[in-house]
């Protein structure tokens, strides 16, 4: 299937090597600061140097003062205490955040976590219910809070205290006691960074907290920095303010936690002893999380979380690692099937009518419709909902669609949304449900009534410069390691060149999955590394006919010539250090395939 694509070479203008000079870094990462809107150096200095003293003060946000006060009166008094979360990472480690921090402050503490099938997202009536069975006498949620309204109210006619502390967007306030939100402004506060996500705030929360009752946070703070990291990366929250100093050094304590429970969790997933990165977090720590609450239960990974015993927590890590990778197979598996029926159905893509909104029903569970539709938008580059039946009753579908940049998905479907049986979500990602007879009317009516540009649907690969392979050395890329950490909001560098002649593809590796790209670039010969060999070549055949594609299989490729985008990395194994380039994006020189 053909999709659009477009390579974007970023032209900002600045004097590179003087400023270059003066911060003692090298011109090509201020040109990388300078595309990311960098044009000021007094703001790359900034950027270079921030710490955690550069992140705003907890008590900038809406009632944290009100919030900090409660609670020590409640701990004083010796109230019962439950946190609440969502049950996604950001919900488990904001939780944990909190459980570890007010133990340690001598709180009578306990948690509960919905149940996504059961009970839907963030604080339910049920909870609360069982909460004041349990003599419970403050909720405290995380990660949720916001939009609980009737929850809030069911706690209230029962005599209870309740705190919000949430990330999300206010509508309708709750009738909370505090509700600390950086999105919250009541009268006389202002918090000048919204990008926080559950966790964070969960952080500034005890830190304040702590301050308030003249306690120390030190012998702890290291190893909640690690999780309110973690979860800043998984929510796909901007790494821009304060969540640079936060994510980067986060991620430093989170390789040597001290938490038993993500000690064994990534000895599970390989990553033990490893510099932790935003990609570890985002496609192998975070899902993993993930994958709990979306097949069985999040209390599972925040049981691991609060383990003492090495032994239990590593039989827990095993089975949460085991069941992400099954988790992984299920999802590819269900995403390919989808897209290799819509190849069949659209073989030439844009050309023949594939639809702007895609709309699919999958045999699945509901917990996975969301990483199914994140995996078919990304390979077809516009939004996509998918749905499943519902457990409880087939006539009814639940769904999540996940869009991209240009097309306000909650927006755009709020308009026909009284033909569904529940809605919500935000301009990147929904929730939703449907009966099942009325799913071929709504995915008409999307389609016909969609304000999505062509722009929009255009796979975009940003360059940021053209940069030959022998200019990479090791001061290079560790002064682009000074910019970190990359993600959303400041996206890692990439660099390209253009009609490279192409001699050899070497496939190997245990599952013949990964392939060495020799190219010639300045008259030297470089390698680069890349995944999925089989579409390689096959667009090689495609694009220059079987008999170069068996030729540079044997290294005699004759008339091979491509444009390469790549990102350059320092590879240490076995106590040797060398440069390798990684494959980010390929097309045919002089084309526009890609």
């Amino acid at each position: 299937m053909k999709i659009k694509s477009s390579w974007i070479l970023k032209n900002v203008r600045a004097d590179f090597r003087g400023i270059g000079e003066r911060l003692g870094i090298d011109p090509v990462a201020v040109k990388v600061m300078a595309n990311r809107g960098f044009t000021e150096e007094e703001d790359m200095r900034r950027l270079i140097n921030m710490t955690l003293e550069d992140m705003h003060a907890p008590w900038l946000l809406s009632d944290m003062d009100k919030g900090v006060r409660i609670m020590a009166d409640k701990i004083g008094q010796g109230r019962r205490i439950r946190v609440v979360s969502d049950f996604d990472n950001d919900g488990v480690t904001s939780c944990f955040i909190l459980m570890k921090g007010l133990s340690l402050a001598g709180a009578d503490v306990s948690y509960d976590i919905p149940d996504r099938v059961l009970d839907g997202y963030g604080l339910c009536v049920r909870i609360v219910e069982e909460a004041h069975k349990d003599g419970v006498d403050t909720l405290i949620t995380c990660d949720n809070g916001i939009a609980q309204n009737e929850a809030i109210s069911r706690a209230k006619e029962l005599g209870m205290t309740v705190i919000v502390t949430d990330h999300h967007e206010p509508q309708k306030l709750p009738e909370a006691d505090a509700i600390i939100d950086p999105k919250y402004y009541p009268e006389n506060t202002n918090y000048p960074f919204e990008g926080i996500c559950g966790a964070c705030v969960a952080y500034k929360y005890i830190s304040a907290l702590y301050s308030f009752m003249g306690l120390d946070i030190l012998p702890v703070r290291d190893e909640l920095l690690g999780f309110a990291a973690l979860g800043t990366v998984v929510d796909i929250m901007p790494l821009t303010d304060e969540n640079r100093p936060l994510v980067r050094e986060g991620l430093r304590m989170l390789k040597s936690t001290p938490n038993i429970g993500m000690q064994a969790l990534l000895q599970a997933l390989g990553l033990s002893g490893k510099d932790i990165t935003p990609y570890h977090c985002s496609f192998i720590i975070g899902p993993s999380v993930n994958t709990q609450g979306r097949l069985h239960s999040a209390k599972n990974a925040e049981e691991l979380f609060l383990m003492t015993d090495p032994d239990m927590a590593a039989v827990r890590a095993e089975r949460i690692a085991a069941d992400n990778s099954s988790r992984i197979e299920l999802t590819d598996g269900r995403a390919q099937e989808e897209y290799e029926a819509l190849s069949e159905m659209y073989p030439e893509g844009d050309e023949s009518g594939l639809p702007r909104i895609i709309v699919r029903v999958v045999d699945t569970h509901e917990g996975l419709v969301g990483l199914v539709a994140s995996k078919l938008k990304e390979m077809l580059s516009r939004p996509v909902i998918v749905f499943t039946p519902s457990a409880g009753d087939p006539d009814i579908l639940k769904g999540s669609g996940r869009s991209v940049d240009g097309y306000d998905m909650f927006s755009e479907i709020s308009r026909i949304s009284d033909m569904l049986t529940s809605f919500g979500g935000h301009k990147m990602a929904v929730g939703l449900s449907i009966r099942r007879e009325r799913l071929e009317e709504f995915t008409r009516l999307l389609n016909e009534n969609e304000a999505i540009s062509d722009d929009a649907l255009v796979k975009k690969y940003y360059i940021d410069a053209s940069m030959p392979f022998s200019y990479v050395t090791e001061n290079v890329i560790n002064d682009l390691s000074r910019l970190e950490p990359y993600g959303v909001g400041f996206r890692k560098p990439v660099f390209a060149r253009g009609a490279l002649p192409v001699k050899k593809v070497r496939v190997f590796g245990a599952k013949r999955n990964v392939c060495e790209i020799t190219v010639i670039d300045e008259g030297r010969r470089h390698c680069i590394k890349a995944f999925n060999p089989d579409g390689i070549l096959s667009d090689i055949k495609k694009w220059f006919g079987p008999d170069e594609c068996d030729k540079i299989i044997n290294g005699t490729a004759e008339r091979v010539m491509l444009d390469i985008a790549y990102e350059p990395k320092i590879n240490e194994f076995r106590g040797s250090r060398g440069i390798e380039f990684w494959l980010q994006a390929y097309r045919r020189s002089g084309g526009n395939d890609t």
